[in-house]
């Protein structure tokens, strides 16, 4: 387990419709982070991670939340050796809420997303299937919120939710050969 507590000078912070980051005032962060590690037998092994932070500006006039700045990740996992050749390993990821503007009025829905792989050893090469995102979840990876104009929209552009979901199910192989 890790206490910290983080002060930065300056803050980098997304600007959307200019798809850049801009630097901000300075920000304080406080926090914690945990780790677990536990194998019952030499076949299986559970890790679970958790970090919670508060960040926040020093001194800022719009508000003193840090946009997108996660509350919380919590992620976890199970690895098992089914065979002497074959290791397959589910892992979850929860990504908590965050302010998406300063005065904290626009905030992010929490994220959850889960992954699988099989790794089978054949001796001379090695074969790995990765479900990535295993059950097709429609939750958004990641979410802003600011001020953007579609054709037909007022000049001055309407303040609206941004988001990017995670990508759906996809299937991937990998094949390692050793060279030499």
């Amino acid at each position: 387990m890790t206490l910290f507590t983080l002060h930065l000078d300056s803050e980098l912070v997304y600007v959307g419709d200019g798809g850049d980051t801009a630097s901000t005032s300075a920000t304080q962060r406080k926090g914690v982070e945990f780790l677990v590690n536990y194998s019952p037998s030499p076949r299986l092994n559970f890790d679970f991670s958790a970090a919670v932070s508060d960040a926040h500006y020093v001194d800022n006039p719009a508000g003193s939340r840090i946009p997108n700045a996660l509350e919380y990740v919590l992620t976890g996992g199970v690895t098992a050796r089914v065979t002497r050749h074959a290791t397959v390993t589910i892992t979850g990821r929860r990504l908590g809420p965050a302010p998406l503007i300063e005065d904290n009025s626009a905030r992010s829905n929490p994220a959850t997303l889960f992954n699988a792989l099989l790794d089978y050893d054949f001796g001379k090469f090695k074969v790995k299937l990765e479900v990535l995102n295993l059950f097709d979840s429609h939750d958004d990876e990641i979410q802003y919120f600011y001020t953007s104009r579609l054709q037909g929209e007022p000049l001055e552009g309407v303040d609206d939710y941004h988001f990017h979901q995670f990508e759906p199910r996809s299937v991937r192989v990998i094949l390692q050969v050793p060279l030499g």
